[in-house]
């Protein structure tokens, strides 16, 4: 006898953990396979949802709809759990000359002048800081647990190992073990890559390390040159590399010695002070892969040939930001039918 429900999820990181909590609120059941994956990138994510990225200092497009539906996200599972998962984080970005010369320019540009940007005068050698609002951060780790305690509640999670030989594909939906149900949703990080459906999708996986460092500052802040040094309040991470040649899924010593390279730089050249040689000294350290994609476009929508099983992947490092607005488009087309952008470049890419 099996177990009917609307929805298998398998992958219990944020991409998943989003997908579910929108699907439980408007009154679909599931089920969430969530096995530990060696290397995955949520239990280590600093959850920066940041307004201005990349060397180019490039406004994240849509920003305001993204930030609405990370605070609603955010707001939702607040008074599901009563505990706060996002906070408004102050930034410093530290630029090179190059954005210097460039920052002129950008500030004709309508996007950036959306943005609560001021310039910091003086600090340290560089031309130009700029104190940039509008910033966020979602405690990727609390909000993964928090939603896991909500479908425990309910009998909606499972930890049993997930094995693509035991999933029965049918005319009305599928089988695994002993649950019926309508459609699968795969959003399993770095391990999409061996979906025997969706393995011929252009990932793009690149490993990211961050480390743990003594002496947080009291107040939360982030300190942005490209590396990123953030202090939650009660804890200091220094982040994170970016390594598209791995070999390891663990942290290794390379990745370290780059991090605490980094912030030297960073003390030599901006006003990030080191005032002795213990404020480099580090407590831990962390390893984990991102999902990113060749055109850093995730991949969202259903099977061209199998609609009975879905992806909910590849959303790279920038997950806290783009993930819950995803979650509600993507669950928007499962259960009203509606057809997105993502499910035609997701058909194309399969049909290739």
């Amino acid at each position: 006898m099996y177990q009917n429900i609307d929805f298998i999820i398998l992958g219990g990181g944020l991409a998943g953990c989003a997908l579910a909590l929108e699907l439980i609120q408007r009154d679909a059941t599931l089920l969430l396979i969530d096995t530990p994956l060696a290397g995955a990138a949520s239990p280590i994510a600093a959850g920066i949802a940041n307004p201005v990225s990349g060397k180019r200092l490039t406004v994240e497009p849509e920003l305001n709809e993204k930030q609405s539906a990370l605070r609603a996200f955010s707001l939702a599972l607040e008074q599901l759990s009563g505990h706060k998962v996002l906070s408004e984080l102050p930034q410093t970005r530290y630029l090179n000359a190059e954005q210097s010369q460039n920052l002129t320019k950008l500030r004709t540009q309508t996007r950036f002048q959306q943005l609560a940007i001021e310039n910091i005068p003086t600090l340290g050698n560089t031309a130009e800081s700029l104190a940039i609002g509008n910033t966020y951060r979602l405690d990727i780790a609390k909000t993964c647990k928090l939603v896991r305690n909500i479908l425990d509640l309910n009998n909606s999670r499972s930890t049993t190992k997930f094995d693509y030989n035991e999933l029965i594909l049918g005319d009305d939906g599928i089988r695994w073990r002993k649950h019926k149900a309508k459609k699968i949703i795969f959003c399993e990080g770095w391990r999409g890559i061996h979906n025997p459906w969706f393995n011929t999708l252009p990932f793009n996986l690149n490993k990211g390390q961050i480390v743990k460092l003594r002496y947080p500052q009291s107040q939360p802040n982030l300190n942005n040159w490209g590396q990123w040094e953030l202090h939650t309040g009660t804890e200091r991470w220094l982040g994170a590399t970016t390594e598209r040649d791995y070999q390891l899924l663990e942290p290794d010593p390379n990745g370290r010695a780059a991090l605490l390279e980094s912030l030297t730089h960073a003390s030599e050249h901006y006003a990030i002070n080191l005032t002795s040689p213990q404020e480099t000294e580090v407590i831990q350290q962390f390893a984990g892969v991102r999902p990113a994609t060749i055109d850093r476009n995730p991949f969202i929508g259903l099977h061209l040939l199998h609609p009975q099983l879905g992806i909910f992947n590849g959303f790279g490092g920038k997950g806290a930001l783009h993930i819950p607005r995803a979650a509600l488009a993507f669950v928007d087309q499962l259960l009203l039918n509606i057809t997105s952008t993502d499910q035609s470049r997701l058909d194309y890419l399969l049909s290739k």
